[in-house]
């Protein structure tokens, strides 16, 4: 604080900040010092007051020039000290120090001009801070609203020629996520109040099938993303990984459970998640030999490989997380205002995806897109599920609706340009209605599939699950209810979207076919994953304690009723 250069650099900022008003100055001034930001601000204030007070009196320039004059006496308290040995020996020869001299004179080279030409620098300071927040106020609008993604003319191409009515493609997307996922739930295990060495149906089928199928997602997802060429025989190596993935997670948990000496490991879902990323760089094998010596190929895979590691933290520990966070709050307004934090994480995952598309081409974005729509809704149906009002009900139905709304008027935006006079760009026209597109399908398809789920889980064996262990028939009915009420809906709002597109000259249910042939085993792969996962987390013997009070650790007599309670004897 008592050096004269570091004053000079003070004093000129102090200016720049007295020419602004005072919320524009409090803003550009740089600093880990709360003491140097206060003490900058204090200079401007005296400045700008001395700048503006009296200014009818038309003293405006001697207002001005005292007080520019009182810097001049602050200066004279400050040292000049020499930065090195030389510099001090050479000042030590010199009666007075140069440095001050040089201080003195620039200052009083600032004083004499802004004496008589404050307004005008003070005019273009302003102007200048201006621009820059038309310029900031630009980039956040380019970044939030603008759509720099677009289709490759060979994906085009690619996704007009997949165009299928062949109903197995639907019948898989359907059928299989919920058939993989009914038969790890519906399995004949041992009660979780038995020990570790009696379930044997967990340890052999329940977790190698469950993790199997959700482990899948990765060598597909990376194929798709990277570019890689999925030949039969990187199919079977994808197999080979997610069965192998799904036996070490099956033999680490069972080993957990034998030193601990505990049965069910307390929030497995965390543990598995966290396991998963640790075999993600043997995805490297399947990619086939050919590709691996492509270096430009290898950064593909690198990234397309953060991409898996983003998908488990997001989905696999962070909507857990939140979950269990949304589980313990009790006041309905704060849990409204927890939902929105479901958005603003799917959202967070799209825009990550965005930055690492611009590495694997836009091509590659749908991936993120399928995969962020699967988990997103799959998760807000177990929430529903969990008991929430109808207020949530229809919040989260809204938020549905605006992501409508921004996909509907960013297409206007595009239309727009287009009749000024702007280049027609078709592909990405064609990518913003893609993902409207698959937006849609999944909200109707996950909602449908949890339907199913939910109500085979309570006719056949609801004794293992938390939804509808302990559910009275009442409250089933009224979630049946709200599910199918979610699934009239969004295929309303499906239906509304493709009048819209149809009479705007796309053609909806084609580009839809084609996306799913084109993508379709991400797609397979995304709904197997997350409907498997999700349901995974309802299991009693995944030790899901969403309150973290695992009653069975700390009262080892404790007695399992059904689902996630337990009670002490």
């Amino acid at each position: 604080d008592e050096r004269g250069w570091v004053f000079l650099e003070r004093f000129i900022t102090a200016v720049k900040c007295a020419m602004l008003q005072g919320d524009q100055a409090a803003g550009i001034i740089i600093t880990n010092s709360p003491a140097i930001h206060f003490q900058i601000l204090t200079y401007a204030e005296r400045l700008r007051s001395a700048a503006q007070n009296k200014l009818e009196r038309g003293n405006f320039n001697d207002s001005l020039r005292k007080e520019l004059d009182t810097f001049f006496g602050l200066l004279e308290t400050k040292r000049f000290s020499a930065a090195s040995t030389d510099k001090l020996l050479i000042d030590a020869g010199q009666a007075t120090n140069p440095d001050s001299a040089i201080v003195k004179d620039i200052m009083q080279e600032f004083a004499d001009f802004l004496s008589g030409h404050w307004s005008a620098e003070a005019a273009k300071q302003q102007q200048q801070a201006n621009r820059l927040g038309a310029a900031m106020l630009k980039v956040a609008s380019d970044y939030l609203f603008s759509w720099d993604s677009s289709f490759s003319a060979a994906r085009l191409s690619e996704i007009e020629a997949a165009s299928t009515l062949d109903p197995a493609v639907f019948v898989l997307l359907l059928l299989l996520p919920v058939a993989l996922t009914l038969s790890v739930c519906l399995a004949p295990y041992s009660d979780p109040s038995a020990p570790w060495q009696q379930q044997g149906w967990w340890w052999l089928f329940g977790v190698p099938m469950g993790y199997s199928v959700c482990n899948a997602l990765f060598p597909f997802f990376l194929a798709a993303t990277a570019g890689v060429r999925l030949s039969r025989h990187a199919v079977a190596q994808s197999f080979v990984y997610a069965m192998g993935v799904g036996m070490f997670t099956s033999l680490v948990m069972f080993t957990l459970s034998i030193g601990l000496g505990v049965f069910p490991l307390p929030q497995t879902p965390l543990i598995t998640s966290t396991l998963a990323i640790v075999p993600l760089p043997l995805l490297w094998l399947v990619v086939p030999s050919w590709q691996r010596r492509n270096t430009a190929f290898q950064w593909r895979v690198i990234y397309a490989v953060l991409g898996c590691v983003l998908v488990i933290i997001v989905f696999g520990v962070l909507f857990p997380l939140v979950n269990a966070l949304l589980q313990s709050v009790q006041n309905r307004a704060l849990q409204a205002l927890m939902l929105l934090g479901y958005m603003i994480i799917k959202l967070g995952f799209e825009r990550f995806g965005r930055c690492l598309a611009t590495r694997l081409g836009a091509d590659a974005m749908p991936c993120f897109i399928i995969l962020a729509s699967y988990a997103y809704e799959l998760n807000l149906c177990v929430v529903l599920a969990k008991g929430f009002s109808w207020l949530h009900f229809l919040e989260l139905l809204t938020f549905d609706a605006m992501e409508n709304c921004y996909h509907i008027w960013s297409l206007r935006r595009q239309w727009g340009r287009q009749r000024d006079g702007a280049a027609v760009d078709s592909g990405r026209q064609y990518f913003i209605v893609a993902e409207l597109l698959i937006r849609e399908f999944i909200e109707v398809v996950a909602s449908l599939s949890f339907l199913v789920e939910v109500v085979v889980l309570r006719l056949v064996r609801p004794k293992f699950n938390s939804l509808v262990c302990s559910a009275t028939d009442a409250e089933i009915q009224t979630l049946v209810l709200l599910l199918l009420l979610n699934c009239v809906v969004e295929f309303s709002i499906g239906l509304a979207t493709h009048c819209f597109l149809v009479r705007h000259g796309f053609s909806p249910l084609r580009t839809l076919r084609g996306l799913i042939a084109s993508y379709f085993p991400v797609f397979l792969a995304s709904a197997c994953c997350m409907t498997m996962f999700f349901m995974l987390c309802q299991l009693t013997q995944q030790g899901v304690g969403y309150t973290f009070q695992f009653v069975w650790l700390i009262d080892p007599s404790s007695q399992w009723r059904c689902g996630l309670t337990w009670e002490v004897s």
